[in-house]
């Protein structure tokens, strides 16, 4: 109506004054009733969308029904919402910070921080920081520092706080986040040494957290597992130089662990869920060179490297390997250098463990997978390498999808696993 009184009636010569009085009179409702007839048609266009999405998700979930539940649907609709903003970063419509503030605040409103749980940031360097989180009934002496998930470039311990706060409710311990660089500004292996340098925080300042240092567990989700199970060969490496306690426990969640074969197992019969070859392939190249496309056509293809690693053998053929040529261990944090071949990037055990020569003296793992997940066999070639080198390694399949550890205060399904944790955790060390 504003609009309208803004015309200059007046000027339209051809009506007379009773005309102009009736155009001011109908003028509002007309243009009020094309609005509405415009935004009924689109809303009925998003709701025909809407309808159409969540009967695809529906038809998803019941295909697969062997693999994952219904009670994995809004884990379903996370990770489309996460493969949708990938995208239009993929194709420079929006930054990853952007992407990581929108998910962020998406994780936090699907469920409140945890009451019971106290959280304050420390800074351990320049380049790092962690949350710690502290619940008010302590049951455990211990201490678990968690590394989020993300395709090593993506979400924040930020986005993870209140899910972190309510897993230190229910494990009864202290927790302690990692907010380390990510890979599209720092590539590998800048988020493994800011989760080191945490890890040696957490150890010297003990005291101060109110752990025994002899009681320090890793965990993480996808990359984040990918990160932990990275820090327990960092942590085995270098204590004898540094003096540093031995890791007590790790516990990778549905971790990313190898980039010689996209192509078999679960990466291809799962392929139509999470997380996608392709999306891996952008990843890994993200995490090793900084940039999603600079090697993506080269990861995962056995073609591109000399020969199998070691785990390949044991882990997946059931057998040892009776070639000369293996991936060799790098034992530095260097990072790697420019004008690197593929070939040779993948010879770092640190970037992705499963490709170390050597697993033994690792922690004893708990590892979980889900069955609906395209990285589901990784997780079980993990337990079975640990094992062949002598390493306690239990694995736990369940019926969901990946990055269902999530939203412990509603996911009865995540609290419930989360619980087993804790009894793993409680095995090991009061």
């Amino acid at each position: 109506t504003t609009l309208l009184y803004t015309i200059k009636f007046e000027s339209m010569s051809f009506l007379n004054s009773s005309g102009k009085r009736f155009l001011k009179l109908i003028l509002p409702f007309l243009i009020g009733f094309i609005i509405l007839s415009w935004n009924a048609f689109i809303g009925g266009i998003l709701l025909l969308l809407i309808v159409a999405y969540i009967t695809t998700i529906v038809y998803k979930v019941k295909k697969n029904s062997d693999k994952i539940s219904m009670s994995a649907i809004p884990t379903l609709f996370f990770l489309d919402v996460w493969g949708f903003l990938g995208r239009l970063y993929q194709y420079n419509i929006l930054s990853i910070p952007t992407v990581n503030n929108l998910l962020a605040k998406m994780m936090r409103s699907s469920q409140r921080p945890c009451p019971n749980v106290s959280s304050r940031v420390e800074q351990v360097n320049s380049d790092c920081s962690v949350i710690v989180y502290t619940p008010e009934e302590i049951t455990h002496s211990g201490c678990l520092m968690y590394i989020h998930g993300g395709g090593w470039a993506f979400l924040s311990a930020h986005g993870f706080s209140n899910s972190i706060s309510w897993m230190s409710y229910y494990l009864g311990m202290v927790v302690v986040s990692v907010e380390y660089r990510l890979s599209f500004q720092h590539p590998f292996p800048a988020g493994l040494t800011d989760c080191y340098s945490a890890l040696r925080w957490v150890f010297d300042s003990a005291s101060l957290l109110g752990v025994d240092s002899a009681k320090v567990f890793v965990s993480g989700d996808s990359a984040g597992g990918n990160l932990s199970a990275a820090l327990c060969l960092v942590n085995r490496d270098r204590r004898g130089e540094t003096g540093e306690p031995k890791i007590a426990g790790q516990i990778p969640l549905y971790p990313v662990l190898q980039c010689f074969d996209f192509t078999t197992g679960s990466l291809e019969y799962n392929n139509n869920l999470f997380p996608k070859t392709d999306q891996m392939g952008l990843m890994d190249s993200m995490y090793l060179t900084g940039s999603i496309d600079k090697i993506a056509d080269k990861v995962g293809i056995p073609a591109n490297l000399p020969a199998p690693p070691k785990f390949w053998d044991i882990a997946v053929k059931g057998k040892e390997t009776a070639s000369e040529h293996h991936l060799k261990e790098i034992r530095s944090l260097a990072p790697i250098p420019p004008g690197t071949e593929y070939s040779e990037m993948a010879r770092y055990c640190y970037a992705f463990p499963l490709h170390a020569e050597d697993l033994s003296d690792l922690p004893p793992a708990y590892v979980l997978v889900a069955a609906g997940d395209s990285l589901r066999d990784e997780g079980e070639w993990y337990a079975r390498y640990l094992q062949h080198f002598g390493v306690p390694a239990e694995l736990r399949e369940v019926k969901h999808l990946h990055g269902f550890m999530n939203a412990f205060e509603k996911n009865t399904m995540a609290r419930e696993e989360l619980l087993k944790i804790k009894n793993f955790i409680y095995s090991i060390c009061q």
